[in-house]
C-alpha cells in the first residue's frame, strides 16, 4: 500500500503528531541534541569501548563534583504528559550518585524534576521529584546495585509513577513539576575518586 509521505504512514495529516525521540547512545560520538554539562569540576565523556557499553559520564574527583548530558534547555515534554525510558547503571556502588528522568534546568536541581535515582547513602532505588519550592523521595524495594536497569517515568495530570525493570514500583502524587521539561542523566561523585554513569537507551515522548 501506498502512502503520500513517511508521516502519513502511522499519522493522519489531520493529526499534530507530539514529540518523541529515542537514543541508542551507540557510534563513535554522541549526538548533537545532547549537551555535556559539568555542574561542578570537570568531567569526562566518551562512548565505552565495549559490546553494548553505552554513553560513559564520568564527574570529576573531588567530592562533590557532578557531569551530565541534558538538552541544553530546550524543554519539549510536558510535566503533566510525558514519559521517559531508560537503561543505564552505576558503574561502582561506592560514594556514586546516578539521576537519570526529567529537570527543568541545566544541571542538578530538585525543584521541577522527576528522576529515577540510585544515591550512595540511600538503601534502594527510588523515585525523586520536585515542585516549584520542595522536593522529595520515595524509596522502591529494589536493593541500590551497579548493574542496568529500565526505568520507566511517567510524569500524569494526577500523579508520576516509576517503573522498574516492567513492574510499577512507586506512584507519588505530591511535589510534581509544575513546568515543561528537558532529559537528563547525571553522576556526582561523594568522595575523591572520579564516579561513572552508563546510559545505553533513552526515550522520551509526550501522551
Amino acid at each position: 500500500m501506498a502512502f503520500p509521505s513517511v508521516y502519513e504512514m502511522t499519522n493522519p495529516l489531520t493529526v499534530l503528531r507530539k514529540q518523541h525521540f529515542w537514543e541508542y547512545f551507540s557510534g563513535a560520538t554522541l549526538n548533537s541534541r545532547w549537551t555535556q554539562t559539568n555542574v561542578t569540576g570537570t568531567g569526562t565523556f566518551a562512548m565505552a569501548d565495549e559490546v553494548d557499553g553505552g554513553f560513559s559520564i564520568k564527574a570529576g574527583a573531588t567530592t562533590g563534583n557532578a557531569s551530565g548530558i541534558e538538552f541544553n534547555d530546550i524543554r519539549q515534554y510536558a510535566h503533566d504528559g510525558s514519559v521517559n525510558i531508560a537503561v543505564w547503571k552505576r558503574v561502582a556502588d561506592t560514594k556514586t550518585d546516578v539521576y537519570t528522568g526529567f529537570s527543568s534546568v541545566l544541571g542538578l536541581s530538585v525543584l521541577n524534576s522527576a528522576w529515577a535515582v540510585q544515591l550512595n547513602n540511600a538503601t534502594n532505588l527510588l523515585l525523586w521529584t520536585g515542585d516549584a519550592s520542595a522536593g522529595s523521595q520515595t524509596q522502591t524495594d529494589i536493593p541500590r546495585d551497579i548493574v542496568y536497569h529500565t526505568t520507566k517515568l511517567e510524569c500524569g495530570s494526577a500523579d508520576i509513577k516509576l517503573t522498574v525493570d516492567g513492574v510499577l514500583k512507586v506512584t507519588k502524587t505530591t511535589n510534581r513539576p509544575t513546568v515543561k521539561l528537558q532529559p537528563v542523566c547525571f553522576v556526582e561523585s561523594r568522595d575523591a575518586t572520579a564516579r561513572e554513569v552508563r546510559i545505553r537507551y533513552m526515550e522520551c515522548y509526550n501522551t
